[in-house]
């Protein structure tokens, strides 16, 4: 999605509008995921638009971030975790099923750590074109 599509919510303030804007989003996240885009770019269209209908949200753009930052901390203090469960398997093969199991999922969650890390760049980057276009549009 370019930063030059803009959808104008305008001030939306208040429980009610917080329904609207969860309600807009997932029709639009539904929308997003019926299209034949590659997956990345589905995850980037529908985390553009949920962060285009709160854009004028300080507050909650910055609890999106945080939310991001959080699973990422999670997956990490779960991979360190595993890690540290794996030196017990130091005198281990790394056939025993149960390595092999804990491997896996490390990799696994570093896969899924990779995602959100991506996530967090990319919501950061979006944030600041926002951000841009609104200062822009109050110098004009």
């Amino acid at each position: 999605m370019s930063a030059g599509n803009s959808i104008n919510t305008g001030a939306l303030t208040g429980s009610a509008d917080k329904k609207l804007l969860a309600d807009l989003s997932k029709v639009f996240a539904s929308l997003i995921e019926k299209s034949k885009l590659e997956e990345s770019d589905r995850e980037e269209s529908k985390t553009y638009v949920k962060l285009l209908l709160i854009e004028n949200n300080e507050d909650e753009l910055n609890q999106e971030i945080q939310n991001i930052r959080r699973k990422t901390d999670e997956i990490n203090a779960e991979i360190r975790q595993l890690e540290n469960n794996l030196e017990f398997f130091s005198n281990t093969s790394s056939e025993n099923p149960l390595f092999k199991e804990v491997s896996s999922k490390i990799a696994d969650l570093k896969s899924r750590n990779e995602f959100w890390e991506n996530r967090l760049v990319s919501t950061r980057q979006i944030i600041r074109k926002l951000k841009a276009k609104i200062d822009e549009e109050e110098s004009n």
